[in-house]
C-alpha cells in the first residue's frame, strides 16, 4: 500500500513540475514577445500648429497632477487633456476656447501617439518637440518660457 502512495506522489509531484515549466515557458514568451513589439515601435513625429502647449495627463497619475500643479504660475498658454478612467478624454477650457483648426490639429497630432502607442504619462507637446514623463524644475521654465 505505501508503495501506491509513493508511485501517486511522484505522478503527481511530476506533474507539478511539468506544469511550472510549462508556465514559465509561456511567461519567457510572453515578455518577449512584449519587448519585440517595444522594439519596433517607430519614432512619432508631430505638429502641433496651436500657440499653446499640449499636454497629455492621466486622472489618477501622480506625476500628471505635480506637473498641472509646477506649470499654475507660468505664463505660457497651454491646454490639458486628461485621459479619464472611462478610456475619454476630458478637454480644458483652454482647449474649447482655440480655434476649430487648432482643435483638429492638436486631436490629430494626439491620435498619432495614440495609434503607436508611444504614450507615457505626462507628455508635453511643444510644437513639435514630445517630452514624456515628469520632466525637472529647469527643463519646465525651459519649456514653458
Amino acid at each position: 500500500m505505501l508503495n501506491y502512495i509513493i508511485i501517486a506522489f511522484v505522478i503527481l509531484m511530476t506533474v507539478y513540475l511539468l506544469y511550472k515549466i510549462n508556465v514559465s515557458f509561456q511567461t519567457i514568451n510572453t515578455e518577449m514577445q512584449v519587448n519585440k513589439t517595444l522594439k519596433t515601435k517607430k519614432e512619432v513625429k508631430v505638429n502641433i500648429l496651436a500657440d499653446c502647449i499640449v499636454i497629455l495627463s492621466q486622472e489618477k497619475c501622480p506625476y500628471c497632477r505635480r506637473l498641472e500643479e509646477q506649470i499654475v504660475n507660468f505664463n505660457k498658454k497651454y491646454t490639458i487633456i486628461k485621459f479619464n478612467s472611462s478610456e475619454n478624454f476630458e478637454f480644458d477650457n483652454t482647449f474649447i476656447s482655440l480655434d476649430i483648426s487648432e482643435r483638429d490639429n492638436i486631436i490629430k497630432e494626439v491620435s498619432k501617439l495614440l495609434d503607436n502607442r508611444n504614450v507615457l504619462f505626462p507628455t508635453i507637446i511643444a510644437k513639435n518637440v514630445i517630452y514624456t514623463g515628469l520632466p525637472k524644475p529647469e527643463k519646465l521654465k525651459e519649456i514653458f518660457n
